[in-house]
C-alpha cells in the first residue's frame, strides 16, 4: 500500500501547542503587574556617591553644605524610561536644594528625568545623573542620622530589552517533513 503526499502530509501534522484547560485560571497579567510594581526596590540599585562638603572639609560639621551625587544601577530585564528620583532631606538636614539652587527647602526635589536606564547593567555599571545635590547639615549628633534620601519617584517600564534583546533563534520550534523515498 502506497503513501500518497497529501496523505503524508497530513498525517504529520500535529497541533504545536495543547488547548489550554477550560478550568486553568490565567495569572499571567496580574503576575505582570505585580512585577512591574515591585520592579524598582527589586532591580534598581540607587547610590548616592561622591559626598564631600562644599569647603572642603573632612567631617560633616553642624551647617555644613554637603554635596552629593546620585547613580542608578538596573540589573533586571526591563528598561527603566523616564526614571525621576526624589530627594528629599533627612532627620539630620535641614534642606535640600539643587547644585545651583539659591536656597535650602524642606521640599522634596524631584530629579529632571533619566531617560533611559537600560535593563541588566552590569555590577558596576551605573547611570549617573547629571547634576550634582546638595544637603544643609543640622545640629550636631552624638551619633549617625540620616542626612539625605533619594528614592524612585514616577518611571516607565520599557519592554523593548526584553521582547528584542531576549529574541534570538530558536532551533527548537521548528518542523520537519518526512516521507518514504520510493525507488523508481
Amino acid at each position: 500500500m502506497s503513501t500518497t503526499l497529501t496523505e503524508s502530509v497530513l498525517s504529520a501534522a500535529t497541533p504545536a501547542v495543547p488547548a489550554p484547560s477550560v478550568t486553568a485560571t490565567n495569572t499571567v497579567l496580574d503576575d505582570l503587574v505585580d512585577a512591574v510594581q515591585n520592579y524598582p526596590h527589586t532591580n534598581l540599585t540607587i547610590d548616592i556617591f561622591s559626598i564631600g562638603t562644599v569647603n572642603g572639609g573632612d567631617q560633616i560639621n553642624e551647617g555644613d553644605e554637603v554635596a552629593f551625587h546620585v547613580r542608578v544601577n538596573n540589573s533586571g530585564p526591563l528598561d527603566v524610561l523616564d526614571l525621576v528620583l526624589t530627594i528629599e532631606a533627612g532627620p539630620g538636614a535641614t534642606g535640600v536644594k539643587v547644585h545651583d539652587g539659591k536656597s535650602f527647602s524642606t521640599d522634596p526635589i524631584n530629579t529632571d528625568p533619566i531617560t533611559k536606564v537600560p535593563g541588566h547593567q552590569a555590577a558596576g555599571d551605573w547611570t549617573e545623573l547629571s547634576t550634582d545635590y546638595h544637603f544643609l547639615a543640622g545640629p550636631a549628633t552624638k551619633s549617625a542620622v540620616e542626612l539625605v534620601t533619594v528614592s524612585v519617584g514616577t518611571w516607565d517600564a520599557g519592554t523593548d530589552h526584553i521582547f528584542v534583546g531576549h529574541s534570538r533563534a530558536d532551533s527548537q520550534a521548528k518542523d520537519s517533513y518526512s516521507h518514504k523515498v520510493l525507488g523508481t
